[in-house]
């Protein structure tokens, strides 16, 4: 600097933006934040502005020589904020100084940013731009346009706390965290919308003839405004990466690692290639033999979970999200699991050199684990009460450890399927030890009371309610027949093994239906169920049956002697491949000759009925049969013709089981009869009865024996027999080796034929999701892209709204939003850059989305209506529905625009069940659920759209998945609005994130004690005092008491409603926090189990606690529960402890937006 251009020693300066000196004119700072607080940037911040001349005289207090403008606007916003509590107009201001002092160091221009960012070097003058050559083609071809639609006013919309994220961790730099942003809020917000809507697969966007790039370009413009007013956020990943080289722009990756050495250091390395570029991992390690198993290979012991999940703590640490934020891992464990307990220790932060306190923890747990959980407690509350003894105590609760190499395929089942598998292990002795289900709940809750986690997830109801099974497992579909079962088609009686992946009609029950056959399973434990037919079924437990009067029973479940539905109408089956020799073959099979020595043709190796040949050849080999029979026999009038075998073996009765359902596909239905007296027959075998009716029908197709007199002369009448009964159980057994499953969706009855008996067939198919040795080039690791909607932004003032806030809801803008985010996410899965190949096989194969909320609180506020009550619960309902039929609405106009899902055949959708009907159908949702939401959105979704939804994605839907409640940490704080749909933690507090430290101030109760007069610096210094409650604050009015109860002064219970509201109209979950004042395992198992009876997904992710003074409480009586849910009326009216909100766990989780 020239010595000249110095100003005098004793005078005050300043060094310019463009590096010179300029005496500092303090009055300047005044007229600055006057301009400021006026109504052009927003709100009029009349509060402040009286204050000005004060906080002009802080700034100077401090103020040295030398500083930059950059930092005396940095010290300026600082002054301001410090005093927030005293107002929120302090921090208003204070962000409107941050985002004028950084509109001032950045360009408006979009492309000069772009292109400033395009020629970023390193030190060697190498060009490091993580910029891609698409993304800046289409910021240059579109530059005009592009800077008209920009709008640098929606920057000042931002609060303080939002601008210091965006700078933080989202605006781009030059070099790196440590150098200035070159963005500007609503560059980056432009910068995702062209990524997402302008970006193409094969990275030509730039390239596209001019409509479409038009076309695409108003579709970026839609999805702006949406962002930059508020209305829409993206998620973490998908801000950073956005336009760049490698856009990574997916969340949340979903691993397993299976039982072998290359496996399982396989799945290391690409949780670390994921978390690399900015995705959060969760992993399974349920299939990872537990300590001290033995290692064949070697003869030596297995360390277990231990050292792997130490590897993981390290590979975590070392790996950070793209240089944004550190790793975030999640590992999943079945509760069945012989390391269960070391697995909970982990996470404790005592021994950290021999723990792993940095992952996070999560139990996967079934319905068997919490049913012997609630029989202990209920146990112990007896023997408490005295209504029972203490042996009958030490009974109850037990629960049994395996090592997944001498227990396999329990992580692949659930419900009846694992309920058999469990019992089986049990009963041959195959587990490791056996312990108390309440020791490991104690165990799990004393990491709770530290860390806020292990979370825990109810596998069995995510099973039941998915669309598809949860991709986590090999399968998880459970209405499956064995491979060998023959299924009626329009080809014939065909083995279901042998047309996977084909599409194939079937015989329904009364009509032909187009389905196709998918493997569901690689190992299932399996039923044989046997009918008074001679039919026999092999199936899994929880295939269903419906009885005679049309009621759903599972196979596990049927009793001897219940009445099935019968087939209506059997068809004439007209396919199939012609067989030559058919008579012959029938003939010598009649006579039990070896078929091959007498024919010399592809016929000889079958020895049984033609099932799969056309329909002459099926009748010439019947014919052949017949007559080559000894034993046929035919009464002229109206008795059968009997089928007699020669021996009481299983090989003769499966041999007439075949010609069974060979007739069966010519229009016939038999039986088959066993125990007739020896005198009719001299022989106690088996025999299949064609009634006279089913004999006209062959005839009339043509079937006419050459020995067999039809027409009387030889026929003997034989005896009565009734052959026309209804289908009865007759036996269901146990088959002792699992087999492979498999099975169909059939979408017009839900019915299918298998071996002959009209059953139930699968409502959930699950495509595979694994990683197992020599199964590289198949293994899916569950890939999810997401983004949130801010709920409060569309609340609109209506005066004639019947509600206290005189507020509504703008359902159809909100539907309509929903539906632009589908559009946008369902291009990040074309468009994403996949870490590892497997990511990218699972995504584009389910195409799975999720759609999450954020601000619920807020709206809440705006309405008046308190946490828990029946207003604010109705009213989460109807948004998370409003948000499901749209974005559903979405999908099924992309599936109809650019192609269904890959796995969508099988779907629920597919069947034309939506996710609230899943729910319904287990028994936690009311059937006039419709009505409800029509209700309380004032008819604009009313039941004949849900009608009309369910027949539009019954043939097209593009994502398999479409909502779930995620973590908003970081983004929320972006738009201003409180976290997901949790309630205010506290109404004063700092906020912590990744950001810096922040005391906030809940606005809404800032206007609401100002409306009533009661805001002043006497309630200012008591709500500091009280950490932020106004609960028994005499000057605060008792209904503005109630409203703002913070997290941990309401009952919980009331957090377990809300979740129960929203949860029917989430694709997959919920990340449910619940809060409390201290550590206390009763407090916490009693929402865990509620939770569980209500039919959560989840159970809970973080249990909030204040630090305990000591041990955790873990060794309290624990409670009975009841298998009724409590009065929603008797919770909401009470209230829990009061406290301050402090959060014991880190903000970062690994699939927060």
């Amino acid at each position: 600097m020239d010595r000249s251009e110095e100003p005098p020693m004793e005078a005050s300066y300043v060094i310019k933006r463009d590096g010179k000196p300029a005496s500092v004119r303090f009055d300047a700072i005044t007229d600055r934040n006057q301009a400021l607080c006026s109504a052009a940037y927003g709100r009029h911040l009349s509060h402040v502005e009286k204050r000005l001349p004060a906080i002009t005289q802080k700034v100077v207090r401090r103020f040295k020589n030398g500083m930059t403008t950059h930092a005396l606007d940095m010290l300026t916003a600082d002054v301001c904020v410090a005093q927030s509590t005293r107002h929120q107009d302090f921090s208003d201001l204070a962000a409107r100084i941050l985002v004028s002092d950084l509109q001032k160091r950045t360009t408006a221009s979009f492309l000069q940013t772009v292109l400033r960012l395009d020629s970023v070097q390193n030190a060697e003058g190498l060009n490091v731009s993580r910029l891609h050559p698409e993304f800046v083609g289409i910021a240059s071809r579109g530059a005009a346009e592009i800077d008209r639609r920009i709008n640098f006013a929606r920057d000042f919309r931002l609060t303080y706390f939002g601008v210091q994220t965006m700078i933080r961790s989202y605006l781009l730099r030059e070099t790196g965290p440590q150098s200035a942003p070159v963005e500007r809020p609503q560059h980056m917000y432009m910068r995702v919308a062209l990524a997402l809507c302008v970006g193409q697969p094969d990275q030509k966007g730039h390239e596209a003839p001019e409509d479409l790039f038009r076309k695409r370009l108003e579709f970026a413009f839609e999805a702006y405004d949406l962002l930059s007013t508020q209305r829409l956020a993206h998620a973490s990943p998908t801000i950073f990466n956005a336009g760049t080289k490698h856009p990574q722009l997916a969340s949340c990756f979903l691993l397993s690692a299976d039982d072998d050495l290359n496996v399982v250091l396989q799945v290391d390395k690409d949780a670390g290639m994921i978390s690399k570029w900015a995705g959060g991992v969760g992993m399974s390690l349920s299939r990872i033999r537990a300590e001290g198993a033995l290692i064949k290979s070697t003869g030596c012991k297995s360390d277990g979970l231990r050292r792997y999940i130490m590897k993981l703590n390290s590979s975590q640490l070392h790996v950070n999200q793209s240089g944004f934020r550190p790793g975030a891992y999640a590992l999943y464990l079945e509760t069945w699991h012989a390391d269960i307990f070391t697995f909970l220790s982990l996470g404790r932060f005592k021994d950290i050199a021999s723990n792993a306190p940095d992952l996070k923890y999560a139990l996967w747990t079934n319905d068997m684990f919490m049913e012997a959980v609630v029989e202990e407690l209920a146990a112990r509350a007896a023997v408490a009460r005295g209504d029972s003894t203490v042996e009958a105590e030490s009974a109850a609760g037990d629960w049994y450890l395996f090592s997944p190499d001498r227990a396999p395929d329990l992580d692949k089942a659930y419900g009846e399927q694992f309920r058999v598998l469990y019992r089986r292990y049990v009963d041959e002795k195959r587990y490791e030890r056996v312990v108390k289900a309440s020791t490991i709940m104690t165990e799990w809750f004393k990491t709770v009371a530290q860390k806020g986690n292990p979370y825990i997830l109810f596998k069995d109801h995510i099973n039941r309610k998915s669309n598809l099974s949860h991709y986590r497992t090999i399968t998880n579909s459970n209405l499956c027949v064995a491979g060998g079962t023959r299924i009626l088609t329009d080809k014939g009686q065909l083995p279901i093994c042998t047309l996977v992946d084909r599409e194939v009609r079937v015989w329904n029950g009364s009509e032909w239906s187009c389905v196709t056959v998918r493997q569901t399973s690689l190992s299932a434990a399996l039923v044989r169920v046997t009918l008074n037919s001679g039919a026999t079924l092999v199936c899994t437990p929880e295939h269903t049956f419906y009885d005679r009067f049309g009621t759903k029973i599972r196979a596990g479940n049927l009793a001897p002697g219940t009445q099935l539905e019968d087939v209506s109408s059997w068809p004439v089956v007209d396919g199939g491949e012609p067989f030559s020799c058919a008579y012959a073959h029938g003939l010598f099979c009649a006579r039990q000759t070896p078929v091959g020595a007498l024919l010399d043709d592809s016929t000889a190796s079958l020895h049984g009925p033609p099932l799969g040949a056309d329909k002459d050849s099926r009748l010439r080999w019947f014919e052949g049969y017949c007559d080559g029979s000894s034993s046929c026999g035919v009464q002229l009038l109206d008795g059968p013709l009997v089928l007699q075998t020669q021996e009481c073996s299983i090989v003769e009765l499966n041999f007439l089981r075949q010609i069974r359902l060979l007739l069966q596909t010519l229009g016939c239905n038999t039986r088959i009869w066993s125990g007739i007296p020896t005198s009719h027959f001299g022989c106690r075998g088996w025999r299949l009865f064609v009634t006279k009716a089913n004999l006209e029908t062959l005839v009339g197709l043509g079937f006419s024996p050459r020995r067999l007199d039809l027409q009387g002369g030889r026929g003997v009448r034989l005896f009565d027999v009734k052959t026309r009964v209804v289908p009865q159980v007759v036996s269901v057994s146990f088959i002792e080796i699992p087999a492979p499953t498999f099975c169909f969706t059939e979408p017009l009855r839900g019915r299918g034929v298998f071996e002959g008996i009209l059953t139930g067939q699968c409502a959930e198919i699950s495509i595979p999701s694994f990683h197992e040795e020599g199964k590289e080039n198949e293994a899916e690791y569950g890939t999810c892209n997401l983004a949130a909607i801010p709920l409060a932004s569309f609340v609109l003032p209506d005066a004639r709204a019947s509600n206290p806030g005189r507020a509504r809801v703008d359902w159809e803008a909100l539907i309509a939003t929903a539906g632009t985010a589908v559009r946008n996410l369902d291009n990040i899965i074309d468009i994403n850059f996949y870490p590892v190949e497997a990511c990218r096989r699972s995504n584009l194969k389910h195409r799975p989305i999720a759609l999450g909320v954020m601000g619920l609180a807020d709206v809440l506020a705006k309405f008046r209506y308190a946490y828990g009550s029946s207003k604010a619960r109705a009213l989460d309902r109807a948004l998370h529905a409003a948000i499901y039929y749209g974005a559903m609405r979405a999908s099924s106009e992309l599936g109809k625009e650019r192609g269904n899902f890959a796995s969508f055949e099988g779907s629920a959708s597919q069947r034309g069940l939506l996710q609230p009907d899943l729910w319904v159908a287990c028994g936690h949702l009311s059937e006039n659920w419709e009505e409800a939401v029509a209700s309380e959105t004032g008819g604009k979704i009313k039941p004949s759209d849900w009608a009309e939804l369910r027949k539009s994605c019954s043939a097209y839907l593009r994502n398999a998945y479409v909502t779930a409640d995620m973590p908003t940490a970081t983004s929320s704080q972006a738009t201003g609005q409180n976290e997901c749909f949790e309630p205010f933690t506290s109404n004063l507090y700092t906020r912590k994130t990744l950001a810096g430290e922040f005391t906030l101030l809940n606005p809404y109760l800032l206007a609401e004690l100002e409306s009533v007069g009661v805001w002043d610096e006497e309630m200012r210094q008591a709500l500091v005092l009280s950490g932020g409650s106004v609960l028994n604050n005499t000057r605060v009015p008792p209904d503005i008491q109630r409203r703002y109860r913070t997290a941990r002064e309401l009952d919980q219970r009331l957090l377990t409603l809300h979740a129960k509201a929203r949860n029917p109209f989430l694709s997959q979950s919920q990340s449910l926090n619940y809060y409390f004042s201290a550590p206390c395992l009763r407090d916490a198992l009693t929402v865990v189990v509620s939770g569980w009876k209500e039919g959560l997904t989840t159970g809970c992710y973080y249990i909030h606690t204040q630090p305990a003074a000591g041990s955790a409480k873990s060794s309290v009586m624990l409670p009975a529960f009841s298998r009724q849910p409590s009065s929603p009326k008797n919770v909401e009216d009470s209230a829990g402890r009061n406290s301050a909100s402090v959060c014991s766990t880190k903000v970062c989780e690994a699939c927060s937006v």
